[in-house]
């Protein structure tokens, strides 16, 4: 059995909808820490984008979630931290003592074996998450800001 192969199940419109297991949001480590409103957020995300696309079979391929001090340290190393031109925030909100509030993460249609454009996917997320930001390798992230304690 692999490590946190659980399925994740979020109540929208009183439905409950299941396209996440616990595994796509855990580190290298195997750690997961993931608040609630994450999975919320993406598959709000999802079914949106497959309003939009009705035949694309649109799913959300999470990235990146939870990172320890020296994941986001070591990720630094390799793309620079933001304060000096880089794209990796030195408190960045995928950290663990942020209470797993942040994702990254691609849509892709199935259907067409296309990914869908960040731009447009950050701007369908931004109805959900408190903040999004797109990136030029297509990737997204969403975090929930809102929730961490000064």
């Amino acid at each position: 059995m692999l490590t946190n192969d659980i399925q994740i199940y979020t109540r929208i419109d009183g439905e409950l909808i299941s396209n996440f297991r616990l595994r796509e949001f855990q580190n290298a480590l195997g750690w997961v820490i993931l608040h609630d409103k994450v999975p919320w957020g993406l598959e709000m995300t999802r079914a949106a984008l497959n309003a939009r696309y009705p035949t694309w079979l649109i799913q959300i391929l999470v990235t990146n979630c939870t990172r320890t001090r020296q994941q986001n340290e070591a990720l630094a190393r390799k793309l620079g931290w933001s304060d000096e031109g880089g794209v990796v925030s030195r408190d960045s909100m995928h950290l663990v003592h942020n209470g797993g509030i942040a994702v990254d993460f691609i849509a892709w249609s199935r259907a067409r074996n296309i990914p869908i454009p960040a731009k447009e996917v950050g701007d369908i997320a931004a109805l959900y998450f408190d903040f999004v930001k797109w990136y030029p390798d297509n990737h997204v992230h969403g975090d929930f800001r809102s929730l961490v304690q000064p």
